[in-house]
């Protein structure tokens, strides 16, 4: 007999094994073809890169066709449908929630039976044990497909309905929390790059302590305010995995870790080459400059180095722009060094700005924290509530 580690106390009967294809009516796959598309048509065309979030995901860029191709291609689905990205990226899922949609190949639906609870099925599809299924059963060298035959045949343990509801109940409240977190997180980063738009270009100004306004903002290059260093190369034997100090190379995770430094603590870099080119960071703890890493040092007197930071983070697509060569890009010093942008002249409006966004990136530190927490969490429960 198997059972979940954790259970609601008013459940001990067993639970049986039963085929993803016991409980649904149909499971199948979009078109294996290119609709002819129409810019003007209601009906979108999605595929598996649509599914995020237990949601379809409809953009501006997604194609339409008009009705009467939506006729030609489209399928049954119902508010029993559970969709589910079997090529490429394999095991995002969503709901059908009656969106004017034809599916591509990447996109399978599974119409459940009327009695099976589908919040409940979402979660079985979402824990470890069907994951690692699945990922065995994949085929395809390059990009990677999950067969309608493996989803069909999929074995699962499932409890009463009863249970199923009491369940499905439960993790859907969690995942109401891990909604809101992140529709927060998102809010707070559009406020926050609503005003890097209005405080850069002029918009929105900061008064002294007087009510009076500030210096007026005057064009520099980067080099009048900075040295610019570029890092230095490691060997691959001196990277490892658990020293103290990172290796950065531009981009946004480090390249390793070693056990010695060059470069202190909120140090601003960016990337000189490669697909982060461009990128600029705050590295708030001692490390070491890679090569492919430019590091601003020296900040002049006068300059606060955190609302540079926040000033090169706002021009940052226009610093990749900068960006030479077809394979792997790169950015020339000269071209760092002579990049030009506007300033406040006064130190105390720089300080005010940089504890603004600061704050602001506390608060979005904070929540991106709990977002993971919870989902955390989530996914704890998943490997004790299922079998």
């Amino acid at each position: 007999m198997s059972l979940p580690a954790l259970r609601f106390k008013e459940f001990n009967e067993d639970w049986s094994v039963k085929k993803l294809s016991d409980i649904a009516e149909k499971i199948g796959d979009g078109i294996h073809s290119t609709p002819i598309y129409d810019e003007n048509g209601e009906y979108y065309f999605i595929n598996g890169n649509n599914l995020n979030n237990g949601k379809i995901d409809i953009s501006k860029k997604t194609k339409r066709v008009n009705l009467e191709e939506y006729l030609k291609h489209k399928v049954d689905l119902t508010d029993q449908t559970l969709l589910i990205s079997i090529n490429g990226t394999i095991g995002n899922l969503a709901f059908f929630n009656g969106e004017k949609v034809i599916l591509g190949k990447s996109a399978c639906y599974i119409n459940l039976k009327r009695d099976e609870n589908k919040y409940f099925v979402r979660n079985l599809l979402q824990t470890s044990n069907i994951s690692n299924h699945f990922n065995k059963e994949l085929t395809g060298s390059s990009i990677k497909n999950l067969s309608l035959s493996t989803i069909k045949n999929t074995k699962a343990f499932f409890p009463s309905h009863e249970e199923q509801d009491k369940i499905a109940n439960f993790l859907t409240a969690i995942d109401k929390k891990i909604a809101q977190l992140a529709r927060m997180h998102e809010l707070l980063t559009q406020y926050k790059t609503g005003a890097m738009q209005n405080i850069f270009n002029l918009k929105l100004r900061f008064k002294d302590d007087n009510g009076k306004d500030f210096l007026e903002w005057n064009e520099v290059a980067l080099n009048d305010l900075c040295d610019i260093q570029k890092g230095k190369q490691l060997n691959k034997s001196e990277l490892n995995d658990f020293e103290e100090f990172p290796v950065i190379n531009g981009g946004q995770e480090p390249s390793g870790y070693t056990n010695t430094w060059n470069t202190e603590a909120n140090t601003i870099t960016i990337s000189e080459g490669g697909n982060s080119c461009g990128f600029v960071n705050l590295i708030k703890q001692k490390f070491w400059s890679g090569g492919h890493c430019y590091s601003l040092v020296n900040i002049k007197t006068g300059i606060n180095n955190f609302f540079l930071y926040h000033a090169l983070k706002f021009y940052e697509e226009q610093l990749k722009r900068l960006r030479i060569g077809s394979g792997l890009p790169n950015i020339q010093k000269s071209a760092i060094s002579d990049f030009t942008f506007k300033i406040p002249m006064s130190n105390k409006e720089q300080i005010r700005i940089a504890n603004f966004f600061d704050a602001i990136d506390e608060k979005i530190a904070a929540t991106q924290s709990q977002l993971e927490a919870v989902k955390q969490y989530k996914q704890g429960l998943l490997q004790q509530m299922f079998v």
